[in-house]
């Protein structure tokens, strides 16, 4: 637990002199922020966790973003997922939901959203050996605002689902170096009703390269994990399509 607070700590010191960070890929906090009416986000990202006992990869992992309208996104993101514990590899579970932001008080005002999602098997398909059946319902809210010296979000929501009930978390903020980087970092929580908890501390960056393309990175780590295998490396790296 003192670890823990010494990592909070420091993700609130880094957003002390910074402006206008994001959540989302390649954090796993997410944000309010949706994609711009008929335009489409597509994130194609390699994520692995390393720990003593296995290495886990999702590679590729699709994550396809579509702007319903101002305050709306559809997604729909799917991986392929590879266990070399286990010695397997399939399709990882899809995800599929709706992001509605219901507060939009401006550039420097409060922005919330709320992002219901479904976890699911799709039929007819090869997949992992960790992917559990049923459907597991993702229920979280995300808030964001602009301090002026610095922008600070959260999210939280609720997990629903056969295996266990539980809650997952987080807190980032970031740094806009130019207008074509960002820096950020992020405290990411999630825990099962009576099974323990992951608690994984990330650094990332985006890099935009063009109009269309950007460079999505990340490197963490566990902090405290009482409910497996404590993951030495949590890292994600990927390309933003913005069409």
């Amino acid at each position: 637990m003192r670890a823990s607070r010494a990592f909070v700590v420091a993700v609130l010191a880094l957003g002390a002199g910074v402006a206008h960070a994001e959540g989302g890929p390649p954090l796993l906090t997410d944000d309010p922020g949706t994609v711009e009416p008929g335009h489409w986000e597509i994130n194609l990202a390699w994520t692995s966790e390393r720990s003593a006992d296995a290495n886990y990869d999702e590679a590729p992992l699709a994550d396809i973003n579509y702007g319903l309208n101002e305050t709306t996104q559809l997604k729909f993101e799917m991986p392929w997922a590879v266990e070399s514990g286990r010695g397997t590899n399939g399709f990882g579970a899809a995800i599929a939901g709706v992001k509605w932001r219901f507060v939009d008080q401006g550039e420097h005002g409060w922005l919330v959203s709320t992002y219901p999602q479904a976890q699911f098997l799709p039929p007819g398909l090869h997949h992992a050996a960790s992917a559990d059946a049923g459907v597991t319902w993702l229920l979280p809210i995300q808030v964001q605002r602009d301090f002026g010296a610095f922008d600070a979000g959260f999210d939280i929501g609720r997990t629903l689902a056969h295996s266990g009930d539980g809650w997952f978390g987080g807190v980032d903020v970031g740094h806009k170096v130019n207008e074509r980087i960002e820096l950020m970092a992020e405290l990411h929580d999630e825990t099962t009703d009576g099974d323990g908890h992951e608690l994984v501390f990330d650094v990332g960056t985006r890099a935009r390269l063009s109009e269309h393309f950007t460079l999505l990175a990340s490197l963490g780590t566990d902090v405290e994990n009482t409910s497996g295998p404590r993951n030495d490396v949590v890292s994600y790296l990927g390309l933003q399509l913005n069409l």
